[in-house]
């Protein structure tokens, strides 16, 4: 019987054959949907067009007296339902009569409808136009409300309609905007979790989807905050300080506030704005420690802290504040090693943990303390290696371990060992070309592998390979050329630009190409006299630009321009003491010193100030003698006691005869700290002792 029943229905449905009700039903929304076109189709063109305005009169003429009776008829109907007086059979009686004119009123629409498109090609195209209009409408219940009030006519019922249709479409636009920003940060979430692993998961890609995310819903802080780190990550130092302020415009906790200061002082960094910087940083600071303070048993506080600590540290760093700046990552060591202690199985906090190491390894560093940094940069890479080897997908740890056989290769340059820094420097390389192969748009990457050629052709320049090196430092020139050109807003990038400038110059230099020489250092010179001028409290900055005159010294000194050396050695000396003065435990800075005195000394040589040469030397040797007994494990510094020894038995003075020197490099060679490319130095020293020794001049 069900069988039965359903082919009988169907039957009915393909013949056109309704129940009552759905008749009823089906009568009411095609009258509303023909009312809906009259009031906005048939009534405008028939007013507007010519063509129009002439034909059908008598149907327009019909249409508007059946028009009448139906909105007559409705309105005695509302008027009794309102007095609560009329019967039920009244008003049964009256909703019949406004149903019989309704149906009048759409079958003269009909009429009038079809005689129109029959004559005008523009009204068949709007009346289908509004028919559908209509039809879509009338799938939602505001929809249908909005378009019974539009059909009953009247300006207060057209603007009531209207304004139902405008609520219900923003509130629909919000909707799909949503829906889309979901679907974008689904992908983005996706895309980042898989950075690096695949050619389409890049920096690029995931900035798309996370622009889409924020102009479909630019309500969630954290969107800004990740889009902000992207664009930092691309180099695109502008659009990610607008996305760290839109970060902070969305916080919604003062821990969000705090984050968004964070990624604002990371961008004023970038962009040399140290000052702005340490305020950004400041208030991030002040937030977390109030946060952490009040909750010291949570995690997340106190990681949050250690981070704040850490970024304080680093704008210390930069303003040449070093103590403070050890101070600053001591805190945040300190904080991280007791986390990483209470929960040694989080990757998150043992990441922390190295970063920390990798700071305090930068200070000590800094400062002239090589074994202590080492032992700091070694930490570092027990932890990295242990991380980068439970996930070697992950990109992030990949490039961290990187970093760590960068840092480990640095100090092993300065103290001598040539090989270890090379296998060092090499290790790093061969991690750091496959992490940007597989992300081609990740500015910081690029830069990475900028920085890891400059330090290779610095190792190779140390070997004597000044082919090598002069390709190395091509490699870095070319890579930095394409960052500073994309992103000269970016003080960093024009810093490096500035250094592999200089690189190239010195191998210029080094070669005997006086000319081309000068043209680099000019242009590392030009550069850094902007950076200077733009930050002129920025220590770094400022010692980056004594070195561009020093270097300019040495051409103009090779070249006999004695006058110009010394005006330009003069400008890096007055720099030096000026920074040297202002953080006298930066052994960096003090060997700054140290070696304007020396070049200033050389020109005297030249000019044959004899009595001058030797006050300049001795004041280097003073100071390189000072710093050589402070970190003995050295072989940078003590090869400039060397020198300065060297120069001062030059000038034929008893008390510094070529003995010393002898003794000086052969102590070095004994301990294995005597670079290859010096070991001439000890035999022509050995030679130049023994005709001191005969009285040979």
């Amino acid at each position: 019987m069900r069988r039965v029943f359903l082919f009988l229905l169907s039957c009915a449905l393909v013949l056109g054959v309704l129940l009552p009700s759905e008749q009823a039903q089906a009568q009411s929304t095609s009258g509303t949907i023909s009312i809906y076109t009259y009031r906005t189709v048939t009534s405008r063109l028939t007013n507007e067009n010519e063509r129009l305005s002439g034909v059908a009169v008598a149907e327009r003429k019909n249409a508007v007296v059946a028009d009448r009776r139906w909105r007559s008829a409705r309105r005695q109907l509302e008027q009794e339902r309102a007095s609560g007086r009329a019967s039920a059979e009244r008003i049964a009686q009256l909703e019949k009569q406004a149903a019989n004119r309704e149906t009048e009123f759409k079958e003269t629409i009909e009429r009038l409808n079809a005689q129109l498109a029959a004559k005008d090609e523009e009204f068949q195209r709007a009346l289908r136009a509004a028919t559908a209009a209509g039809t879509d409408l009338l799938q939602s219940e505001e929809g249908k409300r909005a378009l019974e009030l539009i059909a009953l006519g009247g300006g207060e019922n057209t603007e009531a309609g209207i304004q139902i249709l405008l609520a219900e479409q923003e509130i629909q636009d919000r909707v799909d905007r949503l829906r889309i920003a979901d679907r974008a940060r689904s992908i983005a979430i996706t895309l980042l979790g898989l950075k690096g692993t695949a050619p389409s998961a890049t920096t690029a890609s995931i900035i798309k989807q996370y622009t889409i995310v924020t102009e479909n819903d630019p309500s969630r802080h954290w969107d800004w905050v990740t889009l902000g780190r992207l664009y930092f990550d691309a180099g695109l130092l502008t659009d990610a300080g607008d996305a760290a302020s839109q970060s902070l415009d969305t916080a919604q906790s003062e821990r969000d506030r705090s984050v968004a200061f964070t990624g604002l002082g990371n961008v004023q960094v970038e962009q040399g704005d140290l000052s702005s910087a340490r305020e950004s940083y400041r208030k991030g600071l002040a937030i977390a420690e109030k946060l952490a303070s009040a909750d010291p048993s949570s995690e997340s506080l106190q990681r949050d802290l250690s981070v704040s600590y850490g970024k304080t540290g680093d704008v210390q760093r930069a303003l040449g504040d070093l103590t403070g700046a050890r101070k600053s990552y001591s805190r945040a060591l300190s904080i991280i090693g007791k986390l990483t202690a209470a929960d040694p199985s989080s990757a998150i906090l043992q990441r922390d943990l190295s970063v920390s190491y990798d700071r305090l390894g930068d200070v000590e560093r800094a400062q002239g303390n090589l074994a202590r940094a080492r032992s700091s940069y070694l930490s570092a890479l027990a932890i990295r290696e242990f991380l980068a080897d439970d996930a070697p997908s992950s990109a992030s740890l990949q490039r961290d371990l990187f970093v760590s056989y960068q840092n480990i290769g640095d100090v092993q340059r300065v103290q001598g060992d040539l090989d270890g820094a090379q296998e060092s420097y090499r290790m790093g390389l061969r991690i750091l070309e496959k992490l940007a192969a597989a992300d081609r748009s990740s500015a910081s990457l690029q830069r990475d592998l900028s920085v890891i050629f400059t330090k290779i052709g610095d190792l190779q320049r140390a070997l004597g390979q000044l082919t090598g090196a002069n390709e190395s430092y091509k490699e870095g020139l070319a890579i930095r050329k394409k960052l500073a050109a994309a992103a000269p807003s970016s003080a960093s990038l024009q810093r490096d630009l500035s250094v592999s400038y200089d690189r190239l110059g010195d191998v210029q230099n080094a070669e005997g190409n006086l000319v081309g020489a000068r043209k680099s250092y000019i242009k590392g010179l030009a550069i850094r006299k902007k950076l200077a001028a733009a930050a002129p409290s920025s220590a770094s900055v400022q010692r980056d630009l004594s070195v561009s005159y020093d270097r300019l010294g040495d051409v103009q000194y090779a070249e006999g321009d004695f006058v110009g050396a010394r005006k330009s050695y003069s400008a890096a000396l007055a720099i030096a003491e000026q920074l040297a003065a202002a953080d006298p435990t930066s052994a960096s800075l003090q060997r700054d010193l140290s070696v304007s005195h020396i070049r200033i000394g050389n020109v005297q040589v030249a000019q044959r100030d004899t009595a001058g040469a030797r006050e300049s030397y001795l004041w280097g040797l003073a100071i390189r003698e000072k710093l050589a007994s402070a970190d003995p494990s050295s072989a940078a510094l003590r090869r400039d006691v060397a020198g300065s020894l060297w120069r001062l038995a030059e000038l034929g003075d008893p008390v510094f005869p070529w003995s010393r020197v002898v003794e000086q490099l052969e102590a070095m060679d004994a301990d294995g700290a005597l670079f290859p490319a010096d070991q001439h130095f000890l035999e022509e020293a050995r030679r130049r002792a023994q005709l001191e020794v005969e009285g040979t001049p």
